[in-house]
């Protein structure tokens, strides 16, 4: 890019995921000229679809984890003492 976009610019614009038109990374010096033909888009389909099939693994893999976590805390954690109930009572108190 040279003098029309120094370092701290393009690390700006790097951090902040910036997208640009053809324009703009020619008038930046990112880009010579504009391409001679289209783009060939044709496998952008599939590739996004496995990117989608990846995701949709990691949060079904992520949820498993959380459940299996949750399952862990609830045998760690000692279950609440049970209040005596009124029965209980009396028949200790016959008992004796």
């Amino acid at each position: 890019a040279g003098e029309k976009l120094d370092e701290e610019r393009l690390t700006e614009m790097m951090d902040a995921e910036t997208w640009l038109t053809a324009e703009e990374c020619l008038n930046l010096g990112l880009a010579d000229r504009y391409a001679e033909k289209e783009a060939d888009l044709s496998l952008a389909a599939g590739i996004l679809q496995k990117a989608n099939l990846q995701l949709e693994q990691r949060i079904k893999i992520n949820q498993s984890l959380q459940k299996q976590l949750k399952n862990l805390q609830e045998e760690k954690e000692p279950a609440p003492p049970q209040a005596e109930g009124l029965f209980e009572k009396l028949s200790k108190f016959y008992q004796n």
